[in-house]
């Protein structure tokens, strides 16, 4: 069954965001993510908006208490987590 609500991004306008880790706008690619993610060079973990390269080199995944991914192209629906 389709969602007829589907969720959408209601952060900050993406458009003017970077990524957390290499600051290159979060809109380059297909999808950008909310995750929780560990800080490059160091054991500590927190919260940002990834670009979706660096997603699938330091997040932790998708869902509850993860993070969340959203389409780059408006209105950014949610595409998982």
């Amino acid at each position: 069954m389709k969602n007829k609500n589907p969720k959408r991004w209601f952060g900050t306008d993406p458009a003017t965001e970077n990524c957390d880790i290499c600051q290159e706008p979060i809109l380059e690619e297909s999808e950008f993510y909310d995750v929780i993610f560990k800080i490059p060079n160091s054991k500590h973990k927190t919260w940002g908006l990834l670009c979706q390269s660096c997603y699938f080199h330091h997040a932790f995944g998708l869902g509850v208490g993860l993070g969340q991914s959203y389409s780059s192209t408006p209105p950014y629906l949610k595409t998982g987590g």
